[in-house]
């Protein structure tokens, strides 16, 4: 076994992992400095109101076009939402709303109504619609 008892005039060799083991812990610091940092910036930017706004605009729009989805289209009939080239978040949401309220269902033969978002007047759901035409 060696020992790490320097003579006189002779150096002691110490491993690499005496130089590894300090630089790791500091890199662990700066890291749980640096996550602590996002963190605290990820809490501060939800609570901005200019990130508030959009969040509500989106919101009430949301609210609106389920509104209208549930008066245009009566409780338990076939729905089809159809696919688009480019998925939106119009397909995914009227596929949520429709879920409790209709049967989805996949084949466009077997559905009573196809469901899009339309534009729509700005004085209804900010400027978009729900359109229920049958197939």
């Amino acid at each position: 076994m060696r020992s790490h008892v320097s003579e006189p005039g002779r150096a002691v060799r110490r491993g690499p992992a005496v130089v590894l083991v300090p630089l790791l812990l500091l890199a662990g610091a700066v890291l749980m400095l640096m996550s602590a940092w996002v963190g605290v910036r990820s809490v501060q930017s939800l609570r901005a109101k200019s990130e508030l706004r959009p969040a509500a605009h989106e919101n009430a729009q949301f609210s609106c076009l389920e509104h209208r989805l549930r008066q245009l289209v009566p409780r338990r009939s076939a729905v089809v939402v159809p696919a688009v080239p480019n998925p939106s978040w119009h397909v995914q949401r009227l596929t949520e709303w429709s879920t409790d309220w209709a049967r989805v269902v996949d084949d466009p033969t077997r559905a009573q109504y196809v469901l899009q978002i339309v534009p729509g007047p700005r004085d209804r759901c900010f400027g978009l619609d729900v359109s229920a035409v049958a197939p």
